[in-house]
């Protein structure tokens, strides 16, 4: 039986072997030139960075100079407001308003002057400046403020209710608009107006409806119709009774009642017919033509 043994075996010694160096660890021959090429591309590569970083500095140090000197410029601009307001009324000339136009700017500078919010141009609050400019002027229908770029000072456009009648009652003349509002105290500069003489205790009070829309548009309508027809009136009056005018022909010694809630082209077209009917007939009424009724004309 066969021991194995646990000694290693030997090798067979063949001889000396080579020694080969590896390509990697060999010295590398010393060429200053050389140094001196890689060392100035290195630094030429540095300052090429150094140039370009600099120069990305100046151009966002140029850009944040420009911002700052818009910003300046637009708050130099666009924050601050006058009080000077400048008033500009829409759609007619200052004869054509109720009161002269410095009327609405000394009350426009007044609130601008006396508000702590109102003197720059994003914090004037505008629908405040309108609601307190329409409490004192009732006349006014529309305000609107608008501001030029270059110009610290507003500009306020005033559209106003024209007044198209004067109401008299026993204490003082009033303006009334198309809407039937007291729109102001009455003048002689707009005695161009309709008078109406109010009998029936109506107590205008400005700013606040005095007639019906369709009264006052009756009104209208019916003197438009007479003066076509070449006839005039002498005295409107508004009566005790309700929804009457009474209105006097000039020249005549009656008047004609008319009915407001009715149709004044209706209206006007029967008296005239009843006039001319009554002229031919050589009958001139005492007192009145009642023609309040459609299409019916009663007289006395």
């Amino acid at each position: 039986m066969r021991h194995r043994s646990n000694q290693p075996r030997a090798r067979n010694y063949t001889g000396r072997r080579p020694v080969t160096t590896n390509q990697a660890t060999r010295p590398v021959a010393y060429s200053y030139h050389q140094n001196r090429a890689l060392t100035s591309e290195k630094s030429g590569r540095g300052n090429d960075a150094t140039q370009l970083q600099k120069r990305r500095i100046g151009a966002n140090r140029l850009k944040l100079i420009m911002a700052l000197t818009v910003i300046i410029i637009v708050l130099i601009l666009e924050l601050p407001v006058s009080s000077n307001a400048k008033i500009v009324i829409a759609g007619g000339s200052e004869a054509s308003a109720s009161l002269p136009t410095a009327s609405y700017q000394t009350a426009a500078e007044h609130i601008l002057s006396s508000s702590l919010t109102d003197h720059t141009k994003l914090t004037l609050n505008s629908s405040t400046l309108a609601a307190q400019l329409k409490k004192q002027f009732p006349e006014i229908n529309s305000v609107n403020v608008s501001y030029s770029v270059f110009s610290w000072r507003p500009t306020i456009s005033l559209k106003l209710s024209q007044p198209v009648l004067t109401l008299e009652d026993a204490n003082n003349k009033y303006l009334v608009s198309n809407s039937g509002i007291v729109v102001g105290i009455g003048s002689a500069a707009k005695s161009s107006l309709p008078l109406v003489v109010d009998d029936s205790n109506l107590s205008p009070v400005t700013g606040r409806p005095i007639l019906p829309a369709n009264y006052v548009n009756f009104i209208s309508e019916l003197l438009a119709q007479l003066a076509a027809n070449g006839v005039s009136s002498s005295q409107l009056v508004l009566p005790k009774a309700s929804a009457e005018l009474d209105l006097t022909p000039k020249e005549q010694n009656y008047f004609v009642k008319f009915n407001l809630q009715g149709n004044a082209e209706e209206q006007a077209g029967t008296y005239l017919a009843a006039a001319h009917y009554l002229s031919k007939q050589g009958v001139h009424p005492s007192s009145y033509i009642d023609v309040r009724l459609a299409g019916r004309a009663y007289y006395k």
